[in-house]
């Protein structure tokens, strides 16, 4: 019984030391200290996000009539404009660089030909749609559209318009 005790208390007094030192105690590290989605000079963005893609260009991609659900400085989504659910597509800014998001995002692959750097995830989220995760502007952008491969996602068309909007 004391053995016991005397192993859990030195465990413990092993993973105390162990986990006072380190990255904590560290003076930040300077590429630390940039901003979160990429470095260089960021683009000045709308108050709405939905001005990077206006209801046409998104019901050109998704061929078919949207309404606009969500339209902030951070965010935007249309939906369906009869109503149906899981048929719509978001836009949002991300804080992580497009690389750490990338890592997060689960099976995601590099994706070539969108903007500086982007990743994309087929059939994430909840597999009707996909995930592409890209910079532009100095910014880290998500877009999340229908599509269950790459023949049919178009979460790729959304990010190049917006990219086309940004000047990248």
């Amino acid at each position: 019984m004391h053995l016991q005790r005397l192993i859990g208390v030195s465990v413990s007094a092993v993973c105390f030391a162990a986990c006072g030192t380190g990255a904590a105690d560290q003076p930040p590290d300077a590429a630390d200290q940039r901003p979160a989605a990429q470095s260089g000079q960021q683009a000045t963005l709308p108050q709405n996000l939905c001005d990077l893609l206006p209801q046409a260009d998104a019901e050109r991609i998704m061929g078919k009539s949207l309404v606009q659900h969500r339209g902030d400085d951070s965010g935007c989504e249309y939906r369906d404009a009869r109503g149906t659910s899981g048929t719509g597509l978001m836009v949002f800014l991300n804080a992580f660089a497009v690389s750490d998001q990338c890592r997060l995002t689960p099976g995601s692959e590099p994706l070539s030909g969108v903007g500086e750097e982007a990743c994309i995830a087929l059939r994430r989220p909840a597999g009707l749609y996909t995930t592409v995760v890209f910079a532009g502007g100095g910014r880290t952008f998500e877009v999340i559209a229908p599509g269950e491969d790459k023949d049919s996602e178009l979460a790729t068309a959304v990010a190049k318009v917006i990219l086309s909007k940004l000047g990248s």
